[in-house]
């Protein structure tokens, strides 16, 4: 029997063995009932108070027919931006006005009310050129940073380009690369030969 209980109840040898009021305390519909109902205490805090598993305070709630309350959300019914309780905005520890650097190294400012906004984001350097032109950006337009520096987004740094324009300049620069590390090969060779001759006549 005690194997059966500490089996299917999940009944530790403790509570099984445990003294005879207590176990009448806990089996009792009466206290039950005061505990769970009338003071509103949880299964878990009732097993607590007399020791025992709260799958052992469930068998017994369930065998008295005593209806279990239904555990109701504490957010419901309320909007996660409006309700005062969750850190909003300002109130985040974590907020820093709406201006952050994504993972490819842009700045984004937070702004719902841009037409083009990106889940609430748009890329700074294309408000900036925004503001400068007194106009929205086409999707499709370009916003080119003249030094490379992604956010460096200072207007005289910044120039938009027509369509395609962006990546004929970006292989561009991607040829120029590719000759300057080929000029770097060639001169560390030439040095690195200059050296072995020398070294050679010294013998």
């Amino acid at each position: 029997m005690c194997f059966y209980m500490r089996f299917v109840f999940g009944l530790s040898y403790r509570e099984v063995h445990m003294e005879e009021e207590d176990m009448k305390l806990y089996q009792d519909k009466e206290w039950l009932c005061q505990k769970y109902i009338n003071e509103e205490l949880s299964i878990y805090k009732i097993a607590n108070l007399v020791n025992v598993s709260p799958p052992a305070i469930k068998y017994w709630i369930d065998k008295h027919g005593i209806k279990t309350r239904i555990n109701i959300p504490w957010n419901k019914g309320l909007s996660g931006r409006y309700d005062s309780r969750i850190p909003y905005k300002e109130k985040c520890y974590n907020w820093k006005g709406g201006r952050h650097k994504n993972s490819e190294g842009y700045i984004q400012i937070r702004d719902r009310t841009h037409p083009n906004n990106n889940h609430g984001y748009v890329l700074e350097h294309r408000l900036i050129v925004e503001k400068h032109i007194g106009r929205y950006l086409y999707p499709w337009e370009i916003v080119h940073h003249k030094n490379g520096v992604k956010d460096d987004n200072r207007i005289e740094n910044l120039e938009l380009l027509p369509n395609g324009k962006h990546n004929k300049i970006v292989q561009k620069i991607h040829q120029e690369n590719q000759l300057l590390k080929e000029i770097c090969r060639t001169l560390i060779s030439i040095i690195i030969g200059a050296k072995s001759c020398k070294t050679a006549t010294n013998y």
